[in-house]
């Protein structure tokens, strides 16, 4: 692995000898201000360099740094000698001005400098682990088989680059961390980090509150999670974007992205056929019976709807996008393409600003039906298919005659879908939609008078009822 040094220098550092085996001409002239040095003086105080042969930087003497935050960049050697150290610690004590910062690493070892208070590298198992702690600090990562950095206080900056091996870094408020194209690992990232990504696969997630975060993924297909708050910008690629908290910006850029909100965030699918999720459904799956009993009942829905219970703001823009679970209080923006969206009644009415009939389908869940949670029940005897249709289905408030009606307000060129006069979904500069209506455990659309819609017709907006079965733990027979 190469080794990169970082001197932050805000004053003098004398006679600090490192004892590398091959030299670097350009950085003897910048810190000595001497050229084509073929062997490291014998005298450590020594400003008399050799003017012909290979060049080496053995020791550095008497270098002058500013006043401000200095960087110089040291790339080491794959091969060394095993008793390099310290020869002097003379001045040392002016790392420690303003922002300085020193770090070394080598693959394989353990390097630390814990009197000067700088920055420490542990190899343990072929994996290194960094430490930056106090300070302003920049790591670059190049060519291990494994690393994890951990940021400390200060505005750190991370490099993972090219050939670097399998990389974890943790950054917090106020650090960057900038990825190369094809590196692998993931980014732990909190408070108002920022996070760069490459041409590779990133995997980023921010936890707690990110407020503040910024996120640019790649050109690959990434993985970006944030807790709560932050910008999530997928770009190119077809990305999956996730954000479990609220206030956040969800961005999926170019690619058929996934983007998911469980909470009252900004979510911009982009171009592409986009997949926009608001909230989450929750599966019932778990059947069990003993002899006589069943494992399994097929009218059982798998998933029951749930929104987030917050309000989103959606825009599809561009592609073909699929939008789902839309409730209470959501402005949906499908944009360019023919989408698909799914709504739930919710007490507050959700918005969908350019749904067009004819093209686009709404489908419209009222929540309803018997709530059967965690828990076991005892049948006895036989029990057949329309029992348990009636056992599954036999609320009333699983079906929609006469619960559904439809307003237009020229005014302001709009339609309301209400159930039970409540209104569910308000559809902006739409005037003429063609609404039908399910009832649990059929098939038959109806429209608004009850009757079979006639053959050919079909419903833009589709009311259905869906049923709130969560679990089965048992049932016995």
């Amino acid at each position: 692995m190469d080794l990169w040094m970082l001197l932050g220098l805000g004053g003098a550092i004398s006679s600090l000898v490192f004892g590398w085996d091959r030299g670097f001409g350009a950085l003897s002239q910048q810190l000595m201000g001497e050229t084509n040095a073929d062997s490291a003086p014998t005298d450590p105080q020594s400003e008399e360099l050799p003017s012909e042969g290979p060049q080496y930087l053995d020791s550095l003497i008497d270098f002058g740094g500013t006043s401000g935050d200095d960087e110089v960049y040291v790339t080491a050697v794959d091969e060394r000698a095993d008793d390099w150290e310290y020869d002097e610690r003379t001045d040392l004590e002016h790392l420690l001005t303003g922002e300085d910062q020193m770090a070394w690493f080598y693959s394989g070892e353990d390097h630390s400098d814990p009197e000067a208070g700088h920055n420490t590298g542990a190899d343990c198992e072929d994996i290194l682990y960094i430490d930056t702690g106090a300070g302003n600090d920049l790591i670059e990562v190049w060519g291990h088989a494994a690393t994890e950095v951990v940021t400390g206080t200060g505005a750190d900056t991370v490099k993972v680059c090219a050939d670097a091996g399998y990389t974890v870094v943790h950054v917090e408020d106020d650090d960057t961390a900038i990825l190369c194209d094809d590196w692998t690992g993931y980014v732990i990232g909190t408070g108002s980090a920022s996070v760069y990504g490459g041409d590779g696969v990133d995997v980023i997630r921010m936890t707690g509150d990110s407020t503040g975060s910024n996120v640019q993924a790649g050109g690959g297909d990434d993985d970006l999670i944030t807790g709560g708050g932050g910008i999530l910008n997928g770009n190119e690629g077809s990305d999956t974007l996730v954000a479990n908290g609220d206030n956040a910006i969800l961005r999926g850029g170019t690619g058929d992205d996934t983007i998911t909100s469980h909470g009252a965030n900004t979510v911009i699918g982009g171009e592409g056929d986009d997949t926009l999720v608001l909230g989450h459904g929750f599966v019932s799956r778990t059947y069990s019976g003993d002899d006589g009993g069943f494992d399994s009942y097929t009218r059982i829905d798998d998933v029951a709807l749930g929104g987030n219970g917050a309000a989103d703001t959606v825009h599809g823009d561009a592609g073909a996008d699929i939008i789902s679970y839309i409730d209470g209080g959501d402005v949906v923006t499908g944009g360019g393409g023919v989408d698909t969206f799914t709504a739930i009644a919710d007490d507050e009415a959700s918005v969908i600003t350019d749904f067009h009939p004819g093209k686009e389908t709404l489908t419209l869940y009222e929540t309803g039906g018997t709530m059967i949670t965690h828990g076991s029940g005892t049948l006895t005897g036989e029990l057949d298919q329309s029992e348990l249709d009636a056992l599954m289905q036999g609320d009333e408030s699983y079906h929609l005659d006469g619960r559904i009606s439809v307003d237009y307000d020229q005014d302001a060129n709009e339609t309301t879908i209400r159930i039970d006069g409540d209104a569910a979904v308000v559809l902006q500069n739409t005037s003429w939609v063609t609404v039908g209506y399910t009832n649990g455990g059929d098939d038959t659309v109806y429209g608004l008078d009850g009757a079979p819609l006639a053959e050919g017709l079909r419903a833009n907006v589709l009311v259905s009822v869906h049923p709130n079965v969560t679990q089965i733990s048992q049932l016995f027979g």
